[in-house]
């Protein structure tokens, strides 16, 4: 997948590109959750869900990508 590929998966499936996505992450996990909340509540609007739905999306999307970076060569 290329990078034109991610951003346009990432942006149809939360509303926005991968790098906003993994800045926002980035930036939780240093504690400012500002921008991973807003994030997700975009993503649930955009996605119809709750924001509480779309967190338990995320992490889900998270461990996966996770899992298969660590398996797949």
């Amino acid at each position: 997948m290329t990078s034109a590929d991610a951003d346009a998966f990432t942006e149809k499936l939360i509303g926005v590109n991968i790098n906003e996505a993994t800045e926002a992450y980035k930036a939780s996990l240093e504690g400012d959750e500002t921008s991973l909340t807003s994030l997700i509540e975009k993503a649930a609007d955009v996605n119809e869900t709750s924001p509480e739905n779309m967190k338990d999306y995320l992490t889900i999307l998270f461990l996966i990508n996770n899992f298969f970076q660590k398996r797949v060569p």
